[in-house]
């Protein structure tokens, strides 16, 4: 997770990609394939631009990480957008809203 967010930060000048946070990594128990959960400021609209992004610079993201990384074999990603941050705010307006 680390090293893609340093390839995305270095290589990427992409716009529609420097409010994307990674935020959580799953790795498949045969190492083939890595779910990557990602955050992304914004609105709805701003979240899909960035999946679509994530999803056309996976194979710049895949061949950037097996040059960075000594592995046998470099593993497919996916990537997922992470609803923790947005399920938080809701639970906080909630909560407010009750409080008031």
């Amino acid at each position: 997770m680390h090293a893609l967010a340093e390839i995305l930060e270095a290589g990427s000048h992409d716009p529609r990609l420097e409010l994307v946070t990674f935020t959580g990594a799953r790795m498949s128990d045969d190492l083939r394939s890595l779910r990557v959960f990602y955050s992304c400021m914004g609105d709805g609209a701003a979240v899909a631009e960035a999946k679509a992004v994530l999803a056309k610079a996976q194979g710049y993201l895949r061949s950037a990480l097996a040059e960075r990384l000594a592995l046998r074999y470099v593993p497919s990603l996916s990537f997922e957008f992470d609803e923790t941050t947005a399920r938080a705010e809701r639970i906080e307006r909630l909560l407010r809203g009750a409080k008031e």
